[in-house]
This record gives structure tokens, C-alpha cells and sequence, in this order.
């Protein structure tokens, strides 16, 4: 009995407030859903021999894969590499390589996500991390277990500081100590966030 006087006290409350009970369920439902970090990488065969950037998604993809982890991650939603792809072409590229404002600027308006201007400081983007934003990352060398010339990872908490690096199953399988990410030679950063509804 009680369980049906808050039923109906809940209902009469969403009626007043002017918003359709479908809306309100899908918000309710998006609030309660886990956030989950997919762990794609850019040699999966369902995309790696397309073309992209200055050549295919496995040698060129990295950002592209990221920015499909980090809005995946955000929006509580799959959106898988090769949808953004098909959706982004190049244009989120420049000279033939990953831009990640331009990927930016395009989750912003596909998806809402708020997106910070480009920073520097490791301790930032670990605390934006624990805050549940996805924070792009730029490293030009030594990552974990490999070592690039250029390349885009994601920074998230779940459990602790994990990364998810699309060239690298080693580097996304752990947690990383604070100590370990505020040491590694980083480019840049980008904090990507949603709130919740």
C-alpha cells in the first residue's frame, strides 16, 4: 500500500512538472546506467583497413578510436568507431592528423559533451578523471608497455586511474598510479564531461 501511494505521489509530481513520463523514464534510466569504458582498438578488423588520416585506421586511428571510447563512456551509450567514422570522415583531422578540438567541437554538438580548452597539467586531468570525466590525452613517447611518436589515449576512473589506449591492451587492462600517469611525458589534455540528467 505504501509502495502505491508513492507510485502515485511520484506520477502526480512528473505530471505537474510538465515533462512526459516517457522522458522522465529515459532520464531515470540514464542516470541509474553504469558507465562503461569500451575497450576498442584500431587493428580490430571490423575497421582497420579503412581509410583514414595519412592511411588506415590501424596506423592512423588512434584519436578516432579514443574519441569513440570517451563519448561511449560519457554518453552511457555505444558509439562505435566505425559509426564515427562513417559520421566524421576526415574532417576531424588536419594535415592528415587526429585534431582532437575538431573532435571536440563535434561531440559537443553531436552529443552534448562539454569540452575543456587544451591543458598541461597532469594533476589536472587526474582530478577531472576521478570527477568521471574522460580526459583526452596526447603522448609523444613512452606509454606503459609501448612507445610512439604521437599518439591519443583516454584517461578515466573506474576502480582507480585506468587508461584506455587503443594500441595497447597492456596499457588498458590495469590501473595506474597517480604517481605513474603525473610522471609520463605528456603533450596535452583535453577534459571531455557530461552531466548527469
Amino acid at each position: 500500500m505504501l509502495q502505491a501511494a508513492i507510485s502515485a505521489a511520484l506520477a502526480a509530481c512528473i505530471a505537474l512538472s510538465g515533462i512526459p513520463a516517457t522522458e522522465w523514464q529515459a532520464g531515470k534510466e540514464w542516470t541509474d546506467k553504469p558507465r562503461e569504458m569500451p575497450q576498442w582498438y584500431q587493428g580490430q578488423a571490423e575497421w582497420a583497413a579503412r581509410p583514414y588520416g595519412y592511411g588506415t585506421m590501424a596506423d592512423s586511428g588512434c584519436g578516432l578510436v579514443s574519441a569513440a571510447m570517451a563519448a561511449s563512456w560519457l554518453v552511457k551509450d555505444e558509439v562505435p568507431p566505425d559509426a564515427l567514422l562513417d559520421a566524421v570522415g576526415n574532417s576531424c583531422t588536419t594535415g592528415g592528423l587526429n585534431d582532437m578540438a575538431k573532435f571536440g567541437d563535434y561531440m559537443a554538438g553531436a552529443y552534448g559533451i562539454g569540452v575543456s580548452d587544451r591543458y598541461h597539467d597532469p594533476q589536472r586531468a587526474i582530478a577531472d578523471a576521478k570527477a568521471g570525466a574522460a580526459v583526452i590525452c596526447s603522448v609523444p613517447g613512452r606509454l606503459g608497455d609501448s612507445v610512439y611518436t604521437g599518439h591519443i589515449v583516454v584517461a578515466y576512473w573506474q576502480d582507480g586511474l585506468r587508461i584506455a589506449d587503443p594500441a595497447s591492451q597492456g596499457n588498458s587492462s590495469r590501473v595506474w598510479s597517480e604517481a605513474e600517469f603525473a610522471a609520463t611525458v605528456w603533450a596535452y589534455f583535453y577534459t571531455w564531461e557530461k552531466e548527469e540528467m
